[in-house]
C-alpha cells in the first residue's frame, strides 16, 4: 500500500486528466447555445489545471525538500511546460532523472488522450 503523501501528491494529476476529459464536452454544449459562455469556461478550466499543476509542484517538492523561491513558483504557474521537466531533473537523483522525465511524457500522452475522448463525446453530444 502507498504512502498517503504519496496518495496526495497524485491526486491533483487526477484532476487535470478529468478536466481534460470533461471540459471538451461541457465546453462544446455552452458553444452550441452561448460562446461567451464557453469562452468562459475555457478560461476557468485554464485556471484549474494550473493551479493543480502548481499543487502537484507544492506537494511533490515537500516530498524531495526542495526549496520552492518565488521565481520558481511563478515559473510553475506560467510556464509548466518548460519548468517541470528542469524540476524534475534536480529533485530527482541518479536514474530517476529518466525515470521521472518519462512519466512526465506519460502523463502528458495521457493528458492529450482523455482531450481525445472527451472531444469524440462531446461531437456526440452535438450530432
Amino acid at each position: 500500500m502507498r504512502n498517503p503523501a504519496e496518495l496526495s501528491v497524485y491526486r491533483p494529476l487526477h484532476v487535470m486528466l478529468a478536466l481534460m476529459a470533461f471540459s471538451p464536452m461541457v465546453e462544446g454544449w455552452f458553444g452550441m447555445h452561448s460562446l461567451v459562455l464557453a469562452f468562459a469556461l475555457q478560461c476557468l478550466t485554464g485556471l484549474a489545471t494550473s493551479y493543480a499543476s502548481f499543487v502537484w509542484f507544492c506537494r511533490d517538492s515537500d516530498n524531495h525538500r526542495y526549496r520552492r523561491s518565488l521565481l520558481r513558483n511563478i515559473g510553475m504557474i506560467f510556464v509548466a511546460l518548460l519548468f517541470i521537466p528542469y524540476y524534475l531533473v534536480r529533485t530527482r537523483t541518479g536514474g530517476k532523472k529518466w525515470r521521472a522525465l518519462l512519466k512526465m511524457v506519460g502523463f502528458f500522452l495521457l493528458t492529450l488522450l482523455a482531450s481525445g475522448i472527451g472531444v469524440f463525446l462531446a461531437s456526440l453530444l452535438v450530432s
